[in-house]
């Protein structure tokens, strides 16, 4: 749950344990569509990370948390890897450190979708160089 729902990601949500129990519920299941989780998987998060208590989130309804629907307004899937790792990448293939290849073959991808990795997230491509 903390690689799907990171601390620092869940910051910007603000305080959850001054929410009243309806407001709670209603932002539990507004924050876990916009992270394409669960609203159980995200309550546990959060009483795992010490921000809602744990008898909290025990009393929280099932039915209420469980009837959260995932609806997408448009079908774009994020991008592979975070931008970060993906200029780390680059770097390694720039500097000799790891072949396209090899880069490639761990990420599961083919060279051009590597390629097109570079390109999505806005970093120098070192695949067509």
């Amino acid at each position: 749950s903390a690689l799907l729902m990171p601390s620092r990601a869940l910051q910007r949500y603000g305080d959850w344990e001054s929410l009243s129990f309806d407001k709670l519920i209603d932002r539990l299941n507004a924050v876990a569509v916009e992270l394409q989780v669960t609203s159980s998987a995200l309550k546990w998060r959060l009483a795992a990370m010490g921000k809602v208590k744990r008898t909290t989130a025990r009393s929280l309804s099932k039915h209420a948390l469980h009837n959260n629907v995932i609806t997408h307004e448009d079908d774009t899937v994020p991008p592979l890897f975070s931008r970060p790792f993906v200029e780390v990448l680059g770097k390694a293939i720039k500097d000799g450190r790891i072949s396209i290849r090899r880069s490639a073959k761990l990420l599961g991808l083919e060279i051009e979708e590597l390629s097109s990795l570079f390109v999505e997230h806005g970093v120098e491509d070192p695949v067509n160089m």
